[in-house]
């Protein structure tokens, strides 16, 4: 090999490697930040009925979708063939039927796409770093960015990066911090994910680099007064440890699955159980998960009514349909812009079947995956990354609708979870 021919692969390699970090790093701040960071919540606008999308974001999406699938098309189309899966495929269809028999097909149709769109982008990303190293290097100079963000934000522009008193949407936050986000809820689990990242970035890259991560999300995590998150950030910092390290798959899925049944059962199965009711009010300050049990009374009293295709994918809530139902007249519940549980949302929205595929995929599968890895001997500290972000999201399922979000930060990171294990499992990034 000449001089000039090894020159020139190598600028092309260098070529290829600072694409894909391009990339990298704008599809997470794209899912994290969006192109509205910082909105504003004291606007009028945010009480209308209805879609309320921004065809700015969508297009953005759209353009950086367009981008990746193009350039893996053209360089590294193999590397897609861990998407051909029968469950993939089968929640898809199941999506397109629960858009033709939606309550509004425009609607569901408009939201199917989008979600798509974050699907396929989550998908992609732990594709383009081509190494461990690099992948924990692009992790942090992303998460930095958006740390650098929120904190900018509380300081330059409070007004837009907390809580105010004055808000349309639950004033009783003000003072809570919410960063780039919409509500300090979305802030807070997001805090929480970056601590993982920055374990992970500590561990595989620069001790010092990522305790810097671990302490700045720290901090916001508390001034945002995230306590669902806050409370189950330690619990899956030592679940995860344990699942990783038990032989036996059984014991392992016992780890995993029963807190997210106990979750349920203690949330949503109050409605029903007097005996679970009574121990909620004996442990909890507030037995109504802060008027979430009306809420999810009105989801079940609604799933009642379409129960096996559902109202359709995204086309309930903050529509027409459901703000003005007689039978609610003054509720708070009509007015929420999700279940507050994931399960609920999904049996709601796209039925008991499609809910029941869509669990398959996100709880199942993931556990399968992480089965596999372990036998392969699949990189630990990556895996423990994807892992700890995969259990902090199914957990906060029982509380927020994380499932099938379209663009919401929490649902991307875990779909970048499970698609990260489902990777490491087949080999792809363990070589």
């Amino acid at each position: 090999m000449t001089t000039q021919t090894l020159r020139t692969n190598l600028g092309s390699q260098a070529t290829a490697v600072a694409v894909r970090s391009t990339l990298f790093v704008a599809i997470v701040l794209l899912a994290l930040v969006t192109v509205n960071p910082f909105p504003n919540l004291a606007n009028p606008s945010l009480a209308e009925i209805g879609d309320t999308s921004d065809l700015i974001n969508q297009v953005a999406y759209i353009l950086l979708a367009g981008a990746v699938g193009t350039y893996f098309l053209i360089h590294e189309p193999w590397r897609l063939r861990p998407l051909v899966r029968p469950v993939y495929l089968l929640m898809f269809g199941w999506l397109v039927l629960s858009v033709v028999s939606s309550v509004d097909p425009a609607l569901s149709a408009r939201r199917l796409v989008f979600s798509v769109l974050v699907i396929l982008l989550a998908a992609a990303l732990p594709l383009l770093p081509v190494s461990l190293k690099r992948f924990s290097e692009l992790a942090a100079v992303a998460v930095i960015r958006v740390l650098a963000l929120c904190y900018a934000g509380v300081e330059l522009i409070p007004h837009r990066a907390i809580h105010q008193s004055y808000d349309m949407i639950e004033p009783l936050l003000a003072g809570n911090w919410r960063g780039t986000f919409s509500h300090k809820n979305i802030a807070s689990a997001i805090m929480a994910n970056f601590i993982f990242i920055g374990l992970f970035v500590a561990k595989a890259r620069n001790a010092y680099l990522g305790w810097a991560i671990v302490a700045a999300s720290a901090v916001f995590l508390a001034m945002s007064e995230g306590k669902a998150s806050a409370a189950l950030l330690p619990f899956v910092l030592l679940l995860g440890w344990a699942v990783q390290r038990t032989r036996s798959p059984v014991l392992a899925a016992i780890l995993v699955f029963a807190p997210v049944i106990a979750l349920n059962v203690f949330t949503v199965g109050s409605l029903y159980l007097d005996s679970i009711k009574e121990i909620d009010k004996i442990i909890l300050k507030d037995p109504t998960f802060t008027g979430r049990n009306d809420i999810w009374q009105f989801a079940l009293d609604n799933i009642s009514e379409r129960p096996w295709l559902g109202h359709g994918f995204g086309a309930f809530w903050e529509t027409p349909f459901t703000v003005f139902q007689p039978g609610y007249d003054g509720s708070m519940a009509t007015t929420a812009s999700h279940a507050h549980n994931a399960f609920l949302d999904l049996t709601l929205t796209i039925g008991l079947f499609g809910a029941g595929i869509a669990i398959l995929w996100t709880l199942v599968l993931p556990f399968i995956d992480l089965q596999r890895c372990r036998r392969i001997g699949a990189d630990p500290t990556l895996t423990r990354l994807f892992v700890r972000i995969w259990l902090f999201a199914i957990y906060t399922c029982s509380f927020e609708s994380v499932l099938f979000d379209r663009g919401d930060s929490h649902w991307f990171l875990m779909l970048v979870a499970m698609f990260g294990l489902r990777y490491l499992s087949v080999a792809r990034l363990a070589r």
